[in-house]
């Protein structure tokens, strides 16, 4: 048993690099032990996109302070202990908003101190769901099925059978922090204008419109979906009607916007008007875009602000733009243009 949770432990830490980590408390009934004893137990995971790595531990709630809540079904008291090591497989984005259902497969142990002494090791699959709640805070429920490696001991009380789990989890994202300093000019011009090229010049004009273009949908209200003035803008819809009235077509979803066109140091000093700035919420995975506008601003749509604004990411309410940016991208002047574009 010790093994088996020592495994369970260790094994995850080579991912320590991977995305984000989560934490959850949880209350589960075991019915592949006799008796289906209630555990109380602590899981930890590792999560990068949809696939987790977790191992947990936990222990009948009888042989913790919660036993003078409950009455024993047996006449002898009877300890239990469990350790799993699970691979989950999620279904839908868990950081992005919305129920998460997800995949489990796993293997892990139980023992059984008391009236009765017994030792198993099983492997289990099934399946649960996880829902936000607030922040990184989130509900998650599960059910899995457990079977013993090999041929079943029939006089063993532990066995085949459901284990239900119910946990409470707190997502610890992996941000990482960035080097914006100072607010660059509104429109800058090339360092030497030895290297004034009228490609360059061209940008500058393609931004400085797309900026006015932005700016006249100001106070336009934030609708997750929208792409139109007429019906709300979210992030991404945004970015993408106002780069499409330039006749530059750019993909709609901020992951997918994230990726077009020229990548750019993260670093204020390298932003030019028009460029693309990517914020990941939680860890790494894109969930925010909005277009820089000089002078250490952006404009946006605004789930937080609830319509379209302007935002200052370098002064002190701009601490959250500078530790969760993630990408800047150039897609004016290295995207396909539709003509008329320039």
């Amino acid at each position: 048993m010790k093994k088996i949770l020592a495994l369970a432990l260790l094994v995850p830490l080579p991912l320590a690099a991977q995305t984000r980590s989560t934490i959850s408390p949880f209350v589960a009934a075991d019915g592949s032990v006799d008796h289906s004893p209630v555990m109380v137990g602590l899981s930890g995971s590792r999560e990068s996109g949809r696939l987790g790595l977790r191992a947990s531990a936990a222990v009948d709630a009888r042989s913790t302070p919660l036993s003078s809540w409950m009455s024993s079904p047996v006449g002898e008291h009877m300890a239990v202990w469990s350790a799993n090591l699970d691979a989950l497989l999620f279904l839908a984005d868990p950081v992005r908003g919305g129920a998460a259902p997800y995949l489990v497969v796993g293997v892990g142990g139980q023992k059984l101190r008391g009236a009765e002494s017994a030792t198993g090791a099983n492997y289990a699959y099934g399946a649960g769901v996880r829902a936000p709640l607030l922040g990184p805070l989130a509900m998650e429920g599960e059910v899995r099925y457990r079977r013993p490696f090999g041929q079943p001991d029939l006089d063993s009380p532990i066995g085949s059978g459901l284990e239900f789990r119910f946990g409470l989890s707190v997502r610890m994202g992996g941000a990482r922090h960035t080097s914006i300093s100072a607010p660059a000019p509104i429109l800058r011009t090339p360092a030497s204008p030895a290297v004034a090229t009228a490609s360059g010049a061209a940008r500058m004009r393609v931004a400085e419109r797309t900026l006015d273009t932005a700016s006249q949908y100001l106070g336009i209200p934030y609708k997750w979906g929208g792409s139109t003035p007429q019906e709300g803008f979210d992030c991404s819809g945004f970015v993408h009607y106002v780069f499409a009235e330039q006749g530059i077509e750019l993909p709609r979803t901020s992951a997918e916007l994230a990726q077009v066109g020229a990548p750019l140091p993260l670093d204020v000093g390298a932003f030019e008007p028009g460029d693309l700035l990517a914020f990941a919420g939680h860890g790494t995975d894109v969930d925010h875009i909005a277009i820089y506008a000089g002078n250490g601003r952006i404009i946006q749509a605004s789930s937080s602000g609830g319509n379209v604004r302007y935002s200052d990411i370098t002064g002190p309410r701009g601490r959250w733009y500078r530790d969760h940016l993630v990408a800047a991208r150039r897609v004016i002047g290295a995207t396909t243009v539709a003509s008329g574009g320039y």
